[in-house]
């Protein structure tokens, strides 16, 4: 059987591809659709995957129980926190970048570093600093109404996942209920804390 010349290469492919397939026998034609068409459902099932796996394997949320801002995380077993940071988003950071590795967080209204704390579960109230963990700046917090306030949780060696709220969208909170991200870990939602706790089982 005379083999077809290799591709030229002027951008002709397209018509060097349709002369080997028309010289190939037709029961390899079948074959090769049969590959092809595999192929594709691999790609639709790998990509399909990758847009409906959670994008890290840590959930973070704001609870109010009995009134009391907290932030509740739950990390896969063996991840933990690196660090926490509440952020006023009304209040630009003007701190350089060598400030704050200097250890100045004044533009942060909470932050505190893990520096012994292995649990993967835990919920902690705003502005104080839990065993395990060192105090970079804490205090009492008194969140406004319409103020928009960013928390971010750092786990390494995944990246951080980041939840934005207003102060009453805080006060709105009755018990059981958690404000999270969602799976995009971008847009906010509030969930009850039994589907919070089995979202947080099912990114691990």
């Amino acid at each position: 059987m005379t083999q077809p010349s290799k591709p030229p290469g002027d951008g002709q492919s397209a018509p060097w591809i349709l002369m080997t397939m028309r010289a190939l026998p037709r029961h390899r034609l079948a074959g090769l659709a049969v590959l092809v068409t595999a192929g594709l459902a691999w790609l639709t099932a790998c990509d399909d995957a990758v847009h409906h796996a959670p994008s890290t394997k840590m959930l973070i949320g704001v609870s109010n129980a009995g009134g009391t801002p907290s932030l509740e995380v739950r990390f896969c077993s063996g991840q933990r926190t690196q660090f926490i940071v509440l952020h006023d988003d009304t209040t630009p950071t003007a701190l350089p970048t060598a400030a704050r590795t200097q250890g100045d967080f004044s533009d942060d209204l909470w932050h505190i570093t893990n520096q012994s704390d292995n649990r993967s579960s835990y919920t902690v109230q705003f502005g104080t600093v839990p065993a395990g963990w060192r105090d970079d700046r804490s205090g009492p917090i008194a969140l406004s109404p319409d103020t928009e306030y960013s928390l971010r949780a750092h786990g390494g060696p995944m990246p951080s996942v980041r939840v934005t709220f207003t102060g009453s969208e805080v006060t709105a909170l009755t018990d059981g209920q958690i404000l999270t991200v969602g799976e995009d870990n971008v847009s906010e939602t509030v969930m009850s804390s039994a589907d919070f706790e089995a979202e947080a089982k099912r990114r691990c």
